[in-house]
């Protein structure tokens, strides 16, 4: 190449170099026959008919029909614990019901409230029944559920003996009994007074009771010369009564004063609270303590079924039945004042002795 023509031949140079390389890394243009594009839309459609493995599927162009879910069910779905009073005291049914809404929360169980129980009402999601009273048709309800679990709170053992079955025995003679006991072991030199209902179907229960527990502690007192002041008394009139009528009856006991007085829920109308406020300086009773009271509320003595069912509970959702339990007697709404911790002790100590049978709430008369 002549030197001379350099300068003008370079720009064509590179002009022809950057054509080349363009072409270089492009796409060849293909053109297809007629075969040729029919073959290659049959392949195109049954690739995205059918991929073949490790190619991913084109969600968006092939929708598969989903069938409707049905929720899980839950591990207890249906499961519940009912609650049957019976006829028994309305306190004594809500005291139950409260501990079986506690204890059925826990176990994932939903719980129904009902006045009386009939064979009918049981399937397989009822898991416990726990009744205030013994019902007549225990035994059908029994055979109903074989695989539910029955706890029935009862003053007395029951004569049905069954897997299923359990009873508590809810004896409201010890309740007397420690109500007596505690009432002697705080009085001083004056004697403790029992107010009872005297149409109550267990007068003879109550007052042996209370009787019993309080000579169980004083012993000999009553041989002491001055034994009309030391001795525990009763005084007994219908429940509905005035405070007139009770005002009179207390009289002759209450001429040393009215240190120590045990008053029942049966007795306590409002009249004879209003008396007690205005004239007995302690009171115990069985029933949570009235705002006129509470300045000489000593205790509240119970016999707590609810409390033995909640140890029994674990049991139940075992399917461990069968059980025979003692009610526990609850001393509660405690005045640490008078019944200080030492005295607390010897009350918790006679309880037991209740519960193991060594001592007998009617063991004298």
């Amino acid at each position: 190449m002549n030197l001379r023509n350099l300068p003008r031949a370079l720009p064509r140079a590179l002009a022809l170099g950057l054509l080349v390389l363009t072409a270089a890394c492009s796409t060849p243009t293909v053109t297809l026959t007629p075969e040729d594009a029919v073959g290659t839309a049959v392949a195109e459609t049954l690739t995205a008919a059918t991929p073949f493995a490790g190619q991913p599927a084109d969600t968006q162009a092939v929708e598969t029909p989903q069938a409707p879910t049905e929720p899980l069910p839950t591990l207890n779905s249906g499961a519940r614990a009912l609650v049957v009073a019976n006829g028994a005291p309305q306190a004594q049914v809500d005291a139950l019901t409260a501990v079986v809404n506690e204890l059925a929360s826990s176990a994932g169980l939903s719980v129904e409230s009902k006045a009386e129980l009939n064979p009918g009402d049981l399937d397989a999601g009822v898991r416990a029944v726990v009744l205030a009273a013994a019902p007549v048709n225990l035994d059908q309800l029994l055979q109903a559920g074989p695989e539910t679990q029955f706890v029935v709170i009862s003053p007395n053992d029951l004569t049905q003996q069954a897997a299923n079955l359990s009873v508590i025995r809810a004896d409201a003679a010890s309740e007397y009994f420690l109500a007596g006991y505690i009432a002697e072991l705080l009085t001083g030199t004056v004697a403790p007074v029992a107010l009872l209902p005297a149409d109550a179907p267990d007068l003879a229960l109550m007052q042996d009771g209370f009787l019993t527990g309080a000579r169980f502690f004083c012993g000999a007192c009553r041989l002491l010369p001055n034994f009309e002041n030391m001795s525990p008394i009763v005084v007994s009139l219908p429940a509905g009564s005035s405070a007139e009528a009770w005002n009179e009856a207390i009289a002759p006991a209450a001429k040393f004063g009215l240190d120590i007085v045990y008053l029942p829920a049966e007795a306590a109308t409002p009249e004879l609270v209003s008396l007690l406020a205005a004239n007995a300086q302690r009171v115990i009773g069985n029933f949570a303590p009235p705002a006129e009271l509470a300045g000489k509320w000593v205790a509240t003595v119970r016999a707590d079924a609810a409390e033995s069912l909640r140890g029994l509970w674990p049991d139940l959702m075992a399917g461990n039945g069968g059980q025979r339990l003692s009610a526990r007697v609850a001393v509660t709404d405690i005045a640490a004042q008078w019944l200080t911790p030492g005295r607390q002790r010897l009350v918790t100590e006679t309880r037991e002795r209740l519960e193991t049978g060594e001592v007998s709430p009617r063991e004298e008369q």
